[in-house]
């Protein structure tokens, strides 16, 4: 996997890699050991308030749009944007986790990209 950017931001980790051919942009949730995922609300793709999971859609769409830092970073580069306007750039969200020994587990949330409103996000 050759990584070509690196996203922080206060709550989101983005690492954008190429992958067979084309690229991804994956947005981790990164939890130590003890940690579970939190819930919270969120504002729902209907505009009211839902309770929501960390590693849910209903909470990765409110994180895309309040995280206004990975948008407008995003948004400064034009091949990222395109391609995930496009859809030539996959978007995966997963979750990161060691256990106390520190061995790694990522764990993949399943995401609907059309229903996600990728575009809305970008052009919100």
């Amino acid at each position: 996997m050759l990584v070509l950017s690196l996203l922080a931001t206060k709550d989101t980790f983005v690492l954008v890699s190429e992958l067979d051919g084309g690229f991804c942009m994956y947005l981790q949730e990164v939890k130590g050991p003890s940690a579970d995922l939190g819930k919270m609300n969120v504002i729902g793709s209907d505009g009211q308030k839902v309770p929501a999971s960390h590693g849910s859609e209903a909470y990765l769409r409110d994180i895309l749009r309040k995280d206004t830092k990975l948008r407008d970073r995003v948004l400064g580069d034009l091949a990222l944007r395109e391609g995930l306007l496009n859809g030539t750039t996959t978007l995966r969200y997963r979750l990161v986790k060691p256990n106390r020994f520190g061995r790694v587990t990522v764990t993949e949330f399943l995401i609907n990209n059309v229903t996600l409103d990728i575009s809305g996000w970008l052009n919100g």
